[in-house]
C-alpha cells in the first residue's frame, strides 16, 4: 500500500553554453532523454550566454568552463541575473552526472 501522495517535481529551464555544436547537441540529447529539464536556449559564446541568461532568466545555465571568456560570462550573469544557477562543465562530461559537475555558482 502506497501512503505517500504522488509528487511531481517542477521542471527546470536551462540554457546550454558551449562553443562546440556537437557538444551542444549531446547535452540536448541527454536532457531530452532524462526529461527533467526544458532546454530554453543554446549559446555558442560568452556574449550569447550573457544575453540569453539576462533575457530568458532560466533556472540553470550549463556552461563549458573551457569556453573562451567563460569566467567573464559567469561574473556578468551573477551580476545581472543573480537568481540563475550556473553549473560549470568541461568537455567529455555529461551534465547531470556527478563526475561532470565541476563548479556550481
Amino acid at each position: 500500500m502506497n501512503i505517500a501522495p504522488e509528487y511531481e517535481s517542477p521542471r527546470l529551464s536551462a540554457i546550454v553554453a558551449d562553443g562546440t555544436p556537437r557538444y551542444l547537441e549531446t547535452v540536448r540529447d541527454v536532457l531530452d532523454f532524462h526529461d527533467i529539464v526544458d532546454l530554453v536556449g543554446r549559446a555558442a559564446n560568452f556574449e550569447e550566454t550573457i544575453q540569453l541568461a539576462g533575457n530568458i532568466r532560466p533556472d540553470l545555465v550549463l556552461m563549458d568552463i573551457e569556453m573562451p571568456s567563460a569566467m567573464v560570462a559567469i561574473a556578468a550573469i551573477l551580476t545581472t541575473a543573480a537568481d540563475v544557477q550556473i553549473v560549470g562543465m568541461f568537455a567529455g562530461c555529461i551534465p547531470l552526472d556527478a563526475a561532470g559537475l565541476v563548479l556550481s555558482f
